[in-house]
């Protein structure tokens, strides 16, 4: 859910990334079952499932009206709000971000 949630910035469609998931996950066990990491397939399907909904959601739809004000998607409006974060984060290495990221978005230990 954790993982869900970094990606969709929403709890409800967190949820539904990962039981989504773990439906896909059950029809293809049989292959996932020979492979040393079911975690992993799960994290992958998730962020393919996120990337497909994000562009169902993304695409042009055409109107009669034209809007009298712009689309603005409230997930990145409330990363973009958190700017201090993300300047300190821009501020470090490349692999000293992965390690902060893998560490408290993804729970890893610190080995």
């Amino acid at each position: 859910m954790r993982y869900g949630y970094v990606l969709s910035g929403n709890p409800h469609d967190a949820a539904d990334l990962a039981q989504e998931a773990l439906a896909r996950l059950g029809s293809a066990w049989t292959r996932v079952q020979r492979r040393d990491d079911p975690e992993r397939y799960v994290r992958t399907t998730m962020a393919r499932l996120h990337i497909s909904w994000w562009r169902r959601r993304r695409r042009e739809r055409l109107v009669g009206d034209v809007p009298e004000h712009g689309y603005a998607d409230d997930a990145f409006t409330a990363v973009e709000g958190d700017t201090g974060l993300w300047q300190a984060l821009a501020t470090l290495p490349r692999r000293q971000r992965a390690v902060l990221v893998l560490r408290y978005y993804e729970n890893r230990t610190d080995d």
